[in-house]
C-alpha cells in the first residue's frame, strides 16, 4: 500500500485537472447520447451536422476535409459518418465540378429540421448539466478556450 503512495503526486485524484476533465468529459459524453437517442444521433453525428450547418450559414462551400479540421475528426471517420448520415438523408453530397472525389457536403432539409431538435435539447441539457456552475459557466468557457487554443496545434 505505501508503495502507492510513492506513485501518486497527490493524495485525491481531484487535486488533477487532467483527471476531472476526463471525468466531466465523460458525464457529459453520457448525458448528450442519452439525450439525442430520441432523434436516432449520437453526439458525433450531431457534431457533424452542426460543423456542416455553422460553416456553411453564409453559404460558404463546405466540403469533409473541412468538418474533420473543425470538428479535429479523422479523416476516414468523418467519411463514414457523412456516409452514414447520407444513407439517412440528414445530409447531401455534391460531386465536385472539377474533381468529383471533392464533395460539398450539405445539410438536407430533413437534416435541417432535425438539427433544430437536436440543437434545442443540447441547449436544454447545457442549461441543466452547467447549472450547478451558476455565473461561473463563461469563466469555464473563457478557460476552456483559453487551453484550446494554447494546445490546438500541439497534439
Amino acid at each position: 500500500m505505501k508503495e502507492h503512495k510513492k506513485i501518486f503526486p497527490v493524495t485525491r485524484l481531484e487535486e488533477k485537472s487532467g483527471y476531472l476533465l476526463y471525468q466531466v468529459n465523460m458525464l457529459w459524453q453520457r448525458k448528450v447520447n442519452q439525450g439525442l437517442k430520441s432523434l436516432d444521433l449520437t453526439h458525433t453525428q450531431f457534431i457533424v451536422l452542426a460543423s456542416t450547418a455553422w460553416m456553411g450559414k453564409e453559404g460558404e462551400r463546405v466540403h469533409l476535409s473541412d468538418i474533420s479540421t473543425f470538428a479535429h475528426f479523422d479523416r476516414m471517420m468523418t467519411s463514414r459518418l457523412t456516409d452514414k448520415l447520407s444513407e439517412r438523408n440528414l445530409l447531401k453530397k455534391i460531386p465536385g465540378k472539377q474533381n468529383a472525389k471533392i464533395r460539398e457536403i450539405k445539410l438536407t432539409p430533413t437534416g435541417i429540421e432535425l438539427l433544430k431538435k437536436a440543437i434545442q435539447k443540447m441547449l436544454e441539457m447545457e442549461k441543466e448539466f452547467y447549472g450547478p456552475l451558476g455565473e461561473h459557466h463563461q469563466e469555464l468557457n473563457k478557460n476552456l478556450e483559453k487551453l484550446l487554443i494554447a494546445n490546438r496545434d500541439k497534439t
